[in-house]
């Protein structure tokens, strides 16, 4: 079946209206999500000794993915980009549906590659990858709010702060991705690193309830 069937046949043309259904399906992504790298990630790395501020340790997601627990990772991720896509189908629209899933598929999959994939691996292709992530996760959150901003006339200022904001979350990230290990203490850019990813999980609770 073609995307753009796909779109017609079972994405809703306009931006429907929260509901129970919606709610819950945010809710059930964001749980799966902080269970995957929390508990199948920073909770093996931090039982295994692999997390720290001591040198040559950190609390980045990296560090944590590096050490997680990879099959129960992989697993509970997948429920939750599960959980996420069918949000995406029922809550709409089915403009630019195609493309918002594009962005979360490869920022899901490029998440997974990083279990292995680390920097003691290769620590170009890491963070190059990484940097994949981070931008294709800040497209998706301005495009979702650019599709709300069409259907909410009245909530644009609001609408409008929230994509200024993530931006300037994503430079500062890259910025202090840049000075990480030389001039700056590596759990300055972990902080941001989870800070943009609650952005995230904020977005998916956005889409839920708003």
């Amino acid at each position: 079946m073609k995307y753009h069937e796909f779109e017609k046949k079972h994405v809703s043309r306009k931006l429907k209206k929260p509901s129970y259904r919606t709610k819950n399906l945010s809710l059930l992504t964001t749980f799966f999500f902080i269970i995957a790298l929390g508990l199948c990630a920073y909770l093996p790395a931090g039982i295994n000794g692999k997390l720290g501020t001591e040198e040559n340790k950190s609390f980045t997601i990296s560090r944590a993915l590096a050490n997680a627990n990879k099959p129960s990772f992989v697993a509970v991720l997948f429920i939750s980009y599960f959980f996420l896509v069918y949000l995406l189908i029922v809550r709409g629209p089915a403009y630019l549906f195609v493309r918002r899933i594009i962005l979360l598929t490869v920022s899901f999959l490029l998440l997974v590659s990083l279990l292995w994939v680390t920097t003691s691996y290769n620590v170009n292709l890491h963070y190059i990858l990484a940097s994949i992530i981070f931008t294709f996760i800040l497209f998706y959150n301005i495009t979702t709010f650019y599709l709300f901003m069409q259907e909410r006339k009245t909530d644009r200022n609001l609408l409008l702060f929230l994509i200024i904001f993530n931006v300037l979350v994503y430079i500062s990230l890259i910025i202090f991705a840049i000075l990480k290990g030389d001039h700056l203490d590596p759990d300055v850019f972990a902080a941001f690193e989870i800070f943009f990813t609650v952005l995230f999980l904020a977005n998916v609770i956005f889409v839920g309830y708003y």
